[in-house]
């Protein structure tokens, strides 16, 4: 993913409590080295409400130059402030690594409500309450190659063991 799209945008879809889908884009922050994506959000969006109900995820990759979709499905765990080991570590530094300006927003009012001109604010050190670290652990991966070739593999993981299958496009 990284050779493809080195800010990692992805689409990321929930399902409200009431059932209703729910898609918006994320900047993809990395991948562990068991597999599990993770992102950034506010503790205060609909995404981290919609994940608090129902912890079923899918993540969607698409990058036209190598005409590739990698669809991932599996279940997220939304890492706050009471994060421990490496989700504590890692929730620190992506809050350092991000510059001022989108720091300032997870210190203003939530998002999706009525817009507030923006005003001064001391940034911490330390993330706050409200930055969140959503980790997905990939159970399912589909992957399309849009041709030609078409080509469409589903990975599924059983147990331990990753089940690959060939599928028509």
């Amino acid at each position: 993913m990284a050779r493809n799209d080195p800010n990692n945008r992805v689409q990321v879809a929930t399902v409200s409590p009431e059932g209703t889908p729910a898609i918006r884009t994320v900047i993809l922050r990395g991948v562990t080295g068991q597999g599990a994506l993770f992102f950034v959000t506010d503790l205060r969006s609909q995404k981290a409400e919609h994940l608090a109900e129902n912890h079923r995820i899918s993540v969607l990759a698409w990058y036209a130059h190598t005409r590739e979709q990698f669809r991932f499905t599996g279940k997220a765990e939304v890492h706050n402030g009471y994060a421990t080991g490496q989700w504590a570590m890692t929730r620190a530094q992506l809050w350092t690594g991000l510059n001022e300006a989108d720091r300032a927003a997870f210190l203003g009012p939530p998002p999706g409500r009525g817009f507030v001109a923006p005003h001064h604010v001391e940034l911490p050190e330390a993330p706050p309450a409200e930055f969140c670290v959503v980790s997905v652990e990939v159970t399912e991966v589909d992957w399309l190659t849009v041709g030609p070739p078409h080509r469409r593999v589903h990975f599924r993981l059983m147990g331990n063991a990753w089940v690959e299958e060939l599928l028509v496009p």
